[in-house]
Order: structure tokens, then C-alpha cells, then sequence
């Protein structure tokens, strides 16, 4: 996470809490037993309204999905309302793959490998990554297998298995600053929360922190590593991606744009575009950390 849909809703729940939008305000991120109705009683608003706004044929929501809660959208013919320096372009409604690679010069199969998605299912509100250069498309961006990873090594570098949703989300909440060790080369870096959703969203605290994530994966990757970071005391198993994605950060800085994924045992994707494979390689990453 298979409804084939685009790279995660990608923390837009964020949004009302740091501001990074205003032209965002009006949406709404669903969440584990959001219904429309439910979603309209919060909002002030009526199921009709919503399933007409986001060209809605059933009252069927996908964790993450983003809804709008108005009709005012940007303007297609402007795109810096829906194009960000960062290379990463506000779908729209309307929009179709075919229709954003012409547009900006590319192919739906590129489109498709960056934001490793299959099919042309999307939805307006979400955040597709553009291979057009920038920080957010350095690197591979293939998912292959984990590779080079010790068959045993320091019993001090390895961390107990926690459960994500029944335990995990209590001890890392955003904001919060923690250690997290390679488990292959001993190397620490310094993480930042950004948020806990169905995995946890982090940044590097530092550009010396970047910059030894760089050295860790040789170029920006989306195949995780194993590591084991430490919280309240504790020594946890988890698995970090080595891809930075999107513009939702909340540390500037630190040599890199976007924030990077981080699983947990039983953690899950964030919606349901993303594949079962890179999805795996985080519980293989998971277990792989653990004592």
C-alpha cells in the first residue's frame, strides 16, 4: 500500500499543523474510520458536496486519500500554484499522467518508476514527484532488494521488535530527536521526528547527519537499510529509506529538501499506491535489526 494509487498521501495531515500552505487549508487527510459522513460532520459540510468537489462515484476512502472540502482550486493555467521549486507537482482535478508528462516534458513510465506506481489511477490533492532534477529525484530511484547486509556483526548495534501502531507512535511523536545506528557499519546519525502516521516520517537533524546518510547509501535510494535507534532508553529495530521525498519538512538546513521514511515493526504505507516489494523490504529491513 491494492487500489493503484499515487506515492502516499505524504503526510498532508501536516499541513494544518505547520503551515506550509495556506492555499491548503481546505483539505482534509482520511484516517483509520473516516467515513464522508463523518468527515462532513467535522467540516460543516454534506457528503453530496464532497463526493461532487473530488469527483467521488462512491462513498469508498483509501487512508491518506486527500479530499477537498471546497471547490476552489488552483488555476491549471498557473502552474506555480501547483508546481513547487521542489519538484513536486499538486494534482489536480482534471489531471491525468499522460496529460502531466506532456506538460512538462516527460514520460508516464518515468513518472511511474519515480514515484513507483503501476496503472494511471489518481486523485486531486495528491503530490506526484517529477524526474526534472532537484533534490527530491537525486539518485536511484529503483527498489531493489537489500543488498550487502552482514550475516552477524556488534549484538550492541541491534534493537528489540516494537509494534508500530500499539507502541511505537507513543514513543516517537513529532518533533522528538533520537539516535539511529547503522546496523552494518556502526555509523549514527541524529533524526528528527516529523510525523507518525502509518510509519514514521523523519529528517536528518544536521547537514554532518545528511551527509553520513549519503555516505551510508551511496546515492539518494528508496531500498531501506536496518538500524537501530534509540528512544526512552530503548534499543529498537527499524528500517530507513534513503529516499528524501516531497517538500514537507520541518528542518531547513540540513543540506536536503523533503523527509525520509522510517518503519517500525508492523508499520504500513502511508496509502495505497505504494508497492508490496519496497513495502517487504521495510519488514525484512525490520526483522534484519532485531536481536
Amino acid at each position: 500500500m491494492k487500489n493503484k494509487m499515487l506515492l502516499p498521501g505524504l503526510l498532508l495531515l501536516l499541513l494544518f499543523s505547520f503551515s506550509i500552505n495556506p492555499a491548503w487549508a481546505a483539505e482534509y487527510t482520511v484516517t483509520r474510520g473516516d467515513s464522508l459522513w463523518t468527515i462532513a460532520q467535522k467540516n460543516n459540510t454534506s457528503v453530496a458536496k464532497l463526493m461532487e468537489i473530488n469527483n467521488l462515484k462512491s462513498d469508498f476512502l483509501t487512508i491518506g486519500q486527500v479530499l477537498k472540502l471546497d471547490n476552489k482550486v488552483p488555476s491549471p493555467t498557473n502552474q506555480s500554484n501547483n508546481y513547487t521549486p521542489g519538484n513536486v507537482y499538486l494534482i489536480q482535478a482534471g489531471d491525468t499522467l499522460s496529460g502531466i508528462a506532456q506538460r512538462f516534458g516527460l514520460t508516464v513510465e518515468s513518472i511511474r518508476r519515480l514515484n513507483n506506481i503501476q496503472g494511471d489511477m489518481i486523485y486531486a490533492g495528491q503530490k506526484l514527484l517529477l524526474n526534472s532534477g532537484g533534490s527530491v529525484s537525486r539518485g536511484s530511484v529503483e527498489r531493489p532488494g537489500i543488498t550487502e547486509m552482514p550475516e552477524s556483526g556488534d549484538s550492541s548495534r541491534y534493537g528489540r521488535l516494537v509494534d508500530w501502531f500499539s507502541e511505537g507512535k507513543n514513543l516517537l511523536k513529532p518533533g522528538m530527536k533520537f539516535n539511529a545506528t547503522d546496523i552494518q557499519t556502526g555509523k549514527t546519525i541524529q533524526l528528527a521526528v516529523l510525523s507518525s502516521g502509518n510509519h514514521c516520517d523523519v529528517e536528518p537533524l544536521t547537514q554532518e547527519d545528511t551527509n553520513t546518510m549519503l555516505s551510508l547509501f551511496k546515492e539518494w535510494t528508496w531500498t531501506p537499510r536496518p538500524v537501530c535507534i534509540q528512544v526512552g532508553g530503548q534499543a529498537i529495530a527499524a528500517s530507513l529509506s534513503g529516499m528524501p521525498h516531497t517538500n514537507i519538512e520541518n528542518i531547513t538546513g540540513n543540506g536536503v529538501t523533503g523527509h525520509f521514511d522510517m518503519y517500525l515493526f508492523n508499520s504500513e504505507p502511508h496509502g495505497s499506491g505504494i508497492s508490496k516489494s519496497y513495502v517487504q523490504q521495510h519488514h525484512d529491513a525490520v526483522q534484519m535489526a532485531a536481536k
